[in-house]
This record gives structure tokens, sequence and C-alpha cells, in this order.
């Protein structure tokens, strides 16, 4: 555990250290959506980079970046079919709301990371060293957010596992999938090109052993609707970001269990 909490501790080290990064590009954006007067391509850029920032913020336990963030990702959702006044107030929130998560970004430390601060009272509380599920396991891991994709391999890796194949988009994860046959498959839902739901449908496509791994979706979303919908499309299960190790590898145990009591009854 000790080795995990310095691996997460150096990934939120990192984080805070290159968060102005991703606001400058976040403030870019901003700027070329407004020049655009909020075209469509534009506003999608935009959410882009909203919804990476927010998945990472969350990720890391960093809630009070990640809440300005949802509300800017909110305003702009209020622009599609808005009237021309209506874009003048928006344009008065959005620029109001980017001062808000500069005013956040900058004042963020790694000492506010509530996943440090779970992964630390979890330690404390760890009294046996029982096997983790995940031992051996070959797992695909696929998210548009390399700093997901990083935390997920860590947590993988000092559980056990044997090897972690990352991918960015649900493309190249199916390549991955269709080549190592993973033991597990662990993947975010919004993606592009390929996004969660349409990578998981094409895994269940492919049949044998590949097409009935075990199937773990991310969201940033806590909507129910979205959280059934994964489950209705033969995901087995969810988990909800921000996560720490000790949720995700319950989750992990809970599915693996489910997946065999499954294999035996059939």
């Amino acid at each position: 555990m000790t080795d995990l909490n310095d691996k997460l501790r150096h990934a939120v080290d990192q984080y805070c250290a290159k968060v102005h990064t991703h606001i400058e590009e976040l403030d870019s954006t901003v700027s070329d959506m407004i020049d655009a007067e909020f075209s469509a391509s534009a506003v999608a850029g935009v959410a882009s980079i909203l919804h990476r920032m927010r998945g990472t913020a969350a990720c890391l336990g960093f809630e009070t970046l990640a809440a300005p963030i949802t509300d800017l990702e909110n305003s702009l959702r209020g622009l599609n079919g808005a009237s021309d006044g209506s874009r003048v107030a928006d344009l008065s929130s959005i620029l109001t709301q980017m001062d808000t998560i500069r005013r956040v970004a900058a004042k963020i430390a790694p000492e506010d990371s509530t996943l440090l601060a779970k992964t630390a009272i979890a330690a404390r509380a760890e009294t046996s060293q029982s096997p983790s599920t995940v031992e051996g396991m070959t797992v695909v891991v696929a998210d548009d957010d390399l700093t997901v994709r990083q935390l997920v391999r860590t947590i993988l890796l000092n559980a056990g596992a044997k090897d972690v194949l990352r991918a960015a988009n649900g493309d190249d994860a199916l390549r991955m999938v269709r080549t190592s046959k993973p033991d597990l498959i662990i993947s975010d839902l919004n993606m592009t090109p390929m996004n969660g739901f349409a990578f998981l449908k094409s895994v269940r496509m492919l049949g044998g052993d590949a097409g009935a791994a075990p199937f773990i979706m991310l969201t940033s979303s806590g909507d129910r609707r979205t959280l059934q919908e994964s489950v209705r499309r033969s995901a087995d299960s969810f988990v909800v970001k921000p996560f720490t190790a000790q949720s995700l590898l319950a989750h992990i145990e809970a599915v693996m269990k489910k997946c065999a009591a499954r294999r035996i009854a059939s």
C-alpha cells in the first residue's frame, strides 16, 4: 500500500505542477469559440477539453475544481438553440465561470486531494494482505484521459496485475482486445471516435473468450439512466469517477465473482 501511496502522490504532484497548462489550453479554445460566434464545432472543441479536465480533476480527488468545470459544461449545453440575446447573457456567464476555474486551479495543492486522503485512511485501516482478484490478470484500459489511464494502471499493477494495456479510444482498445484476449476490460464512456457503448458492442460481437470478457464502464456521470443503460448494453458493472484504489478493486472483485458464477451456471 505504501508503494501505491507514493505513486498516487507522484501523479497528484505532477497534476498540480502542470494544471496551469490545461487552463491555458482551455482559455485559448474558449477564445476561439467566442471568435467563431459559438459555432457547433467550436463549442464541441471546448466541451471535449472540459470533459477531459473534469475527469482528471475528479479522479485525482480535486472535486473543488471538477465542480466549476461541470458548471461550464452545463452552460455550453444551454447554448444549443439559444437566441442571440440569450447568448450574450451566456457569454457573460461563461466568462465568469472561466474566472472561477482559473482561481480554483491556481490554488490547488496536493494536500487538497481527497484521493490521497482516502487512500491514506484505507492504508491505516488495512490489517492484512489477502491475494488480489486482479493478480496475474491481463487488463485492457480505455480512456481518452492520459492521467486516468495511468492512475488505473498504477492501481492494477500494484494489486498484482500481469499486464495493463492502455488505449486512448475504443478503436485502439478493440484491437488490443482482439490480440490479447484480456481477463478484464475497463473503459471510459465518453471517448471519440468510438465511445464506450460502441466499444462494448464491438467487444461482445467478437464472440469467444474475448467477446465474453468482464467489462466495467467508467463514467463521470452519476445519472441513473446512464448507469442503467451501461448494464442494459451488457456491461458487467460501472464505476463513477472519482474512485479510490479500494473502490475500484472492490468493483473488480464483485464483477469477477459474478462472471465466474455465470460461467458455472451456464
